[in-house]
């Protein structure tokens, strides 16, 4: 499966909107066809163009517009759907709100504020502590992840990884750029 980095950017956003931490927030800023959206949780693909732009407007509203412009990096025009392991995911690269380190030490450490970097308002490692582990869990959203250098960095889906790692019997799906051809 193969997505724009418009349409990236679009289901970021939308993933945010059944967030803990942002889906109020996002939903108030949003056309009250897209609130109700919390409620009845349609597919994606039921969205249109014009939702899916609101969406990334209302994104924007929230979190820095260079941060979800990252999506638009040299490269990363197009993405694909990518199945990772366990292994691919604890050596990905972390935020630099969190480091950057690679996800395993990121999974050990604790979450210090910087004052020299943001602050991330809910640190996804404490979040799932108090969240009951479920062995049927699966990962109804992607994460995103952008490539730098040889390395990949996880850029949406902390928490959906966190929990995903409890029983990773399935592989995470992962939007990833696409490799140039």
């Amino acid at each position: 499966m193969k997505a724009s980095a418009g349409e990236i950017k679009a289901r970021w956003a939308y993933s945010e909107l059944f967030s803990s931490r942002l889906g109020q927030r996002l939903a108030a800023v949003l056309p009250a066809r897209l609130q109700d959206c919390r409620k009845h949780r349609p597919p994606f693909e039921d969205l249109t163009e014009a939702d899916h732009k609101a969406l990334v407007h209302a994104l924007k509203t929230l979190r820095p517009a260079s941060f979800i412009d990252l999506i638009d990096a040299p490269g990363s025009t197009h993405y694909e759907l990518s199945q990772w392991t366990a292994a691919q995911l604890l050596g990905c690269l972390t935020l630099p709100q969190f480091g950057p380190v690679r996800y395993f030490q990121f999974l050990a450490g604790r979450h210090e504020d910087r004052s020299d970097k943001p602050t991330i308002p809910a640190d996804p490692r404490l979040e799932a502590a108090t969240i009951p582990f479920d062995e049927n869990f699966s990962v109804e959203f992607p994460v995103i992840a952008l490539k730098s250098r040889e390395h990949y960095i996880l850029i949406d889906g902390y928490l959906r990884s966190i929990l995903w790692l409890r029983n990773p019997l399935k592989t995470l799906p992962v939007w990833v750029p696409a490799e140039a051809t």
